[in-house]
């Protein structure tokens, strides 16, 4: 089968720290290889959140470091508020320089009594996933572990997520908190969200929190530079230049490993201009093979690029034939014609373009009209629809001309008429 064969080339090159490179021919041309190896997995588009792939996507699953997203976009809003700067120095605890010493986890060695930048620790969560390095983050910002909880928690209610199961800071199973635990949770507990809501907050992160991507698209990033122990930390991310798996346009985003969620990833790519996000999920054979939810990752956004193509469905200032004009029933003319408030872009099957248009609210306009005002918003659904991450889109359709009121003697004509019209 030619999933093993690419594991196989993968497990060979691993050694050899050479890119693997998987065509979107080879993916697509075996109907065995659509199905992502993976409990769970989505693909969705950046910007609209429409949904290109999706597989067992509403089970609440552990999604181990990919938690980290949530915390690094939460200092990322100190930061911007001005709570803290990124040169913000966080004094390291005996605690804190035990757990980053524990070589079962990913971490950097952080020494105690020593203080590391905000740049510093926000850096090495990303790239090196370094578990004791968000803890201090997180203490710094919100004064303990279970504040800063709250705080997340807080954050994907914001992004319409209802659900999430979020307990600690990192993602670590608790059993590996010996001095922490969020009050209520049990020794084996650990975050779970759904693969739809890990996507949204990969969403939010490429759209709002481009400092994220700024790091996450790093292969080598030294942490503590500056300091009396630099050190050379790889980007987890083995989809990145120069590493096993280096597929063009991945810039991001998080890896996550626990023994209860297995091997994940949230990933983001972007190709001629079309950013996606990914999501898989305790990947097939992934604890054993370090490349498995890479290679599964890429043949994800391969089939995505394959089977999608972007079409721009109607230009700013242009129209829709499903569009009716706007009745204006006391105006000079009696209707308007309606154009695009925006240009309209939606991801459609490569080989199946077509669509219809869903009014949402059809306005009547009242005299006088001015041009460019809002008559109508719609949505445009496809004929090979998945759905969306949250909401889906509307787009606005407004008068493409103004229309003066019509005097009082036509309006009062159309009045009388109108009445008797609705008599018989």
């Amino acid at each position: 089968m030619k999933f093993i064969k690419i594991l196989t080339i993968g497990l060979t090159l691993l050694s050899t720290s050479l890119p693997i490179y998987v065509s979107a021919d080879e993916i697509v041309s075996n109907q065995e290889t659509n199905q992502i190896e993976a409990k769970a997995a989505i693909a969705a588009d950046s910007k609209t959140g429409q949904i290109l792939y999706a597989k067992n996507i509403n089970q609440k699953l552990p999604i181990a470091s990919m938690t980290k997203m949530i915390s690094m976009a939460i200092v990322i809003d100190q930061v911007r508020s001005h709570q803290l700067s990124w040169d913000t120095p966080i004094k390291i605890d005996q605690s804190l320089s035990q757990l980053s010493q524990n070589s079962e986890l990913s971490n950097v060695p952080l020494e105690a009594g020593h203080s590391y930048t905000v740049k510093d620790l926000f850096n090495a969560s990303i790239v090196q996933s370094a578990n004791a390095a968000v803890m201090a983050l997180a203490n710094k910002i919100a004064g303990n572990q279970e504040n800063f909880v709250n705080l997340m928690r807080k954050k994907v209610k914001s992004w319409g997520i209802k659900d999430a199961y979020l307990i600690t800071s990192t993602g670590l199973n608790n059993q590996y908190l010996k001095g922490y635990r969020y009050p209520g949770t049990s020794k084996n507990d650990e975050n779970k969200m759904t693969a739809r809501d890990v996507a949204i907050v990969a969403q939010h992160i490429v759209n709002d929190y481009p400092e994220f991507l700024d790091v996450s698209r790093e292969t080598n990033v030294t942490f503590d530079p500056n300091g009396n122990q630099p050190t050379e930390m790889t980007n987890w991310n083995r989809m990145l230049k120069g590493l096993q798996v280096e597929t063009p346009g991945v810039d991001g985003l998080k890896t996550g490993t626990t023994e209860a969620a297995g091997a994940c990833f949230a990933g983001t790519i972007k190709r001629d201009g079309w950013r996606i996000v990914t999501v898989v999920m305790n990947v097939q054979n992934g604890m054993e093979d370090k490349n498995a939810r890479f290679v599964q990752t890429q043949k994800l956004m391969n089939m995505v690029y394959d089977d999608w193509k972007q079409k721009e469905i109607v230009k700013q200032g242009h129209s829709l034939k499903q569009i009716k004009p706007a009745d204006v029933p006391y105006g000079k003319e009696t209707t308007v014609n309606l154009v695009s408030k925006q240009n309209i872009t939606l991801a459609v099957p490569s080989k199946e373009t077509s669509y219809s248009v869903k009014t949402v609210t059809q306005n009547t306009l009242d005299a006088p009209v001015h041009k460019g005002e809002t008559a109508t918003t719609v949505h445009i659904e496809l004929n090979k629809n998945l759905g969306y991450l949250t909401k889906e889109p509307t787009y606005s359709f407004v008068a493409n001309q103004s229309v003066e009121k019509a005097n009082i003697f036509v309006r009062a004509w159309r009045h009388i008429h109108h009445f008797f019209a609705n008599l018989f």
